[in-house]
């Protein structure tokens, strides 16, 4: 069943907030942003993200649909969120590296909400996307020579299986969920092996071997961030910081 688009773009909205206000008290404490980087606009991006978020909740709430129940029971359950919430920020931080820190919260948030209640974890859809169109950042318009489009580089026939147009996967939040839907077919495919699930999202063949060297590649970038010092509790760093902290730990 499809998700209306106002109470999915709140649970997104509340997702980001959720989460980034988590981290900034545990994680990445920056209570007087000093940043000294963008002279403070971050700061005004999180608090505007902030009020939004708490404008639409009661909204949120009275319009959600039965699946977004679900949703908000699973993420009150606890179980693993801690892990799933602690694979953000670095999330966050590695597609910063290819597109604008606004965004890349966005689609973090969206490997975060996509695969709550799956046998997935957001670093699971998120090194797809990166292998699929972080050189092209991670642009929703993105298409490939053989019709594959969106962030998730779904191909028309697979987006009409999981109920999508093709136009439909320009949508971020439309091309995710088709994207942790495929990725849940290629697992029974694979007899629940998740590393060759994720190659069979690709295919077969030499592209598929370099679409799996490239996620792997993806994915250790973002354990390494995860596993380095940038989430010590005593960092006082913002995610502009982050960001390019990450970028300097990459290339070194």
């Amino acid at each position: 069943m499809r998700k209306s688009a106002p109470p999915i773009a709140a649970m997104v909205l509340l997702v980001i907030f959720s989460i980034f206000s988590k981290v900034s008290q545990s994680q990445v404490q920056n209570p007087d942003w000093e940043l000294d980087i963008d002279g403070g606009k971050q700061q005004r991006v999180i608090q505007e993200i902030n009020r939004d978020a708490l404008a639409l909740q009661a909204q949120a709430i009275a319009s959600e649909t039965e699946l977004d129940r679900e949703i908000r029971r699973v993420m009150e359950k606890g179980g693993n969120l801690e892990e799933r919430r602690r694979q953000v920020p670095a999330i966050a931080a590695s597609f910063a590296l290819r597109t604008e820190p606004q965004r890349a919260r966005f689609l973090s948030a969206l490997c975060y909400l996509k695969t709550l209640g799956t046998s997935f974890m957001p670093i699971d859809i998120a090194e797809i996307a990166l292998a699929e169109t972080g050189s092209h950042g991670l642009s929703g318009k993105a298409s490939s020579p053989k019709g594959a489009i969106g962030v998730w580089q779904m191909m028309p026939s697979r987006a009409k299986s999981h109920g999508y147009t093709a136009k439909e996967m320009e949508n971020d939040q439309k091309c995710a969920d088709a994207a942790v839907r495929e990725l849940t077919m290629k697992l029974t495919v694979a007899n629940g092996n998740l590393e060759k699930a994720k190659k069979l999202y690709c295919g077969v063949g030499h592209e598929a071997d370099a679409y799996e060297l490239r996620r792997r590649m993806y994915r250790k970038e973002i354990l390494e961030i995860l596993s380095s010092n940038l989430y010590g509790k005593d960092k006082k760093v913002g995610f502009n910081a982050l960001a390019l902290k990450a970028r300097e730990y990459i290339t070194d």
